[in-house]
């Protein structure tokens, strides 16, 4: 009965899901094997009997689509009145979950939990065919190419997976496990709720960088004897990505261009015609990456506050926190610039106003001649522009202005890197665009430096 009617549901469901997420749910009912088995006839077998047999697999969650990558799965707790029968160790974990991880490829899977969907401090069971042992629990460190550093096993005491067994044929891996709910010092798993993992399958059988990756968010269902619900599964960075994804677009705008364009705009101002045309494009755009940034830094904290992460775990998020109080610092100190004092004297005919806040303006005795109206050239230097003595108030400013808008940069580079190649481990992407990043803000730096260093060394002519 249940699975003539769960079937149509099914297959509209899928067709109405977006590509980026995957999820498959059967309401399972019927065998006698009391443990789940790695025949692929019996791991979603059904019946007619109107109870469901909770010792098989209820839900099957497609992690990735090429290669095929699923999890199967079934969480028992006690007082539910399932036909599952407890050992004294999963009564005293608080229930107990059976999974298979199956792969469409000959090399090690693995599946973790973790808090916030990244590798670091994640705790993972590694099913590594031919290895010493074949299905173990490893701690997660840092990515890396050195197996060493992104996985080692756990002690021997904290090793209580039950009932591990794997199987490789060609072109084909499988792995069966139980795991424990609660366990001390370990990342609890909810049986009524979203849980994250990250999954992870390899090209060969040893430990090493992965052949493809992501993570996921499921929500787990206490099996009962009516069976679970449908399993929505939130793929591509779990149940927050759009905060994730909506950050990214913020911050790389705001470092990724308005940031260089708002230096680059200062460093070429007699290369942008107009009586102080480089400063409005220069204040504009540092407003709009300072706007950007405390947008996109209030994204992240939201993110982070729904998901009930620690903030500010990693070096990216520690910058972070330091970008985001040095642009409100940066904005505080462009309100309270000293502004550049006027000529001693206008008596003697000769009136300059710095091209440092608007345009520049010449005159001699007779004829005053304002810049806009000279004939453009590249070789126009600070040498044809009489001087107006600054105050030491508005030099001290302007090397802290300029000290901290560059170094501002700096860190927003960096971070926007380090945020792509987060994003593309916690979505499992193959690129994170590290070299399209680079090559967009060095074309722009790259071409105000070399015009920086062309006129000022037309200028010494």
């Amino acid at each position: 009965m249940y699975s003539a009617f769960l079937f149509p549901v099914l297959i509209s469901t899928m067709s109405a899901l977006v590509s980026s997420v995957s999820v498959s749910a059967q309401t399972i009912t019927g065998t006698e094997d009391p443990v789940p088995s790695l025949d692929p006839t019996n791991q979603l077998a059904t019946s007619t009997s109107e109870l469901v047999n909770c010792n098989e697999f209820q839900s099957v969650v497609t992690l990735n689509e090429s290669p095929l990558v699923t999890l199967e799965f079934v969480v028992n707790v006690p007082n539910t009145n399932s036909n599952y029968e407890f050992t004294e160790e999963e009564l005293s974990a608080g229930g107990v979950m059976s999974a298979l991880l199956s792969y469409d490829g000959e090399g090690y899977v693995s599946l973790a939990s973790s808090i916030d969907g990244f590798m670091p401090n994640a705790e993972a069971i590694m099913c590594l065919p031919g290895g010493d042992v074949p299905v173990s629990k490893y701690l997660l460190g840092e990515r890396s190419l050195d197996s060493q550093v992104a996985a080692r096993p756990v002690e021997d005491s904290a090793q209580t997976l039950l009932n591990t067994d794997i199987i490789q044929t060609t072109g084909k891996t499988k792995c069966l496990f139980r795991k424990l709910l609660n366990e001390d010092g370990e990342i609890p798993i909810n049986a009524s709720d979203y849980n994250t993992f990250i999954w992870a399958v390899g090209a060969s059988n040893s430990l090493s960088y992965h052949l493809a990756r992501g993570s996921v968010s499921i929500p787990f269902e206490p099996c009962t004897p009516q069976g679970v619900g449908k399993v929505l599964a939130l793929t591509q960075g779990g149940a927050y990505d759009q905060y994730w994804k909506a950050h990214g677009i913020l911050m790389a705008l705001a470092w990724g261009f308005f940031a260089p364009v708002a230096i680059a705009s200062a460093i070429c101002r007699r290369l942008i015609p107009g009586e102080g045309v480089w400063f409005k494009i220069h204040r504009a755009a540092n407003v709009m990456s300072c706007v950007l940034t405390i947008a996109g830094f209030g994204l992240a904290v939201a993110a982070y506050n729904a998901a009930g992460i620690p903030h500010f775990g990693a070096s990216h998020q520690r910058i972070g926190i330091v970008i985001f109080v040095i642009v409100l610092l940066q904005i505080l100190n462009g309100m309270l610039r000293p502004h550049i004092p006027k000529p001693a004297s206008d008596d003697v005919g000769k009136t300059a106003h710095s091209d440092e806040e608007g345009g520049e303006e010449f005159s001699n005795e007779k004829n005053p001649i304002r810049a806009p109206e000279l004939n453009f050239s590249l070789r126009r230097s600070r040498a044809h522009t009489p001087n107006t003595e600054k105050t030491r108030s508005r030099f001290s400013w302007e090397i802290v202005h300029r000290s901290i808008g560059l170094a501002l940069l700096g860190m927003g580079l960096y971070n926007g890197y380090t945020g792509l190649v987060l994003y593309a481990a916690r979505t499992g992407n193959a690129s994170d665009y590290a070299n399209v990043w680079w090559g967009w803000t060095g074309a722009i730096l790259g071409f105000a430096l070399l015009y920086s260093i062309y006129d000022r060394c037309v200028t010494k002519k």
